[in-house]
């Protein structure tokens, strides 16, 4: 499935490389369309005209409003691969689009920057209670 324009109008500032993967559920809650790097994701077995959150119950809460938008980051969906979550309502088509970026680079550099500021905080708490 190529990006669509809706799609591609509103991240008019990223390029489509970064777009890992994307879904259309209508306002029914059937899974309409999809694309992507699935596969990759454990999401290669996704039926079409089926029910969205049976099948993708990480999006269980989400698609619940209607509000024009949603932005959910760094959601590990397999070992070791984050994906943001972008959803984007699309009243012309009735549903919406779910759109998942990888953001694996960046979720693993704040891990990383997480956790030496935890290691900073225990050394100085450990080098406190020696005095």
């Amino acid at each position: 499935m190529d990006v669509p324009s809706v799609v591609t109008d509103y991240f008019a500032g990223c390029t489509r490389k970064s777009v890992f993967a994307c879904l259309f559920v209508g306002y029914d809650g059937l899974l309409k369309k999809k694309g992507g790097n699935l596969r990759l994701l454990g999401l290669d077995t996704l039926q079409t005209d089926c029910p969205a959150i049976t099948q993708l119950p990480f999006l269980d809460g989400l698609l619940s409003s209607r509000t024009d938008r949603k932005i959910v980051p760094f959601i590990q969906l397999v070992s070791g691969l984050y994906m943001d979550i972008h959803i984007k309502n699309d009243r012309k088509e009735n549903g919406q689009w779910v759109i998942l970026f990888n953001s694996t680079q960046k979720a693993l550099q704040l891990q990383e920057e997480q956790q030496k500021r935890n290691m900073a905080t225990l050394c100085y708490e450990k080098n406190g209670a020696d005095k």
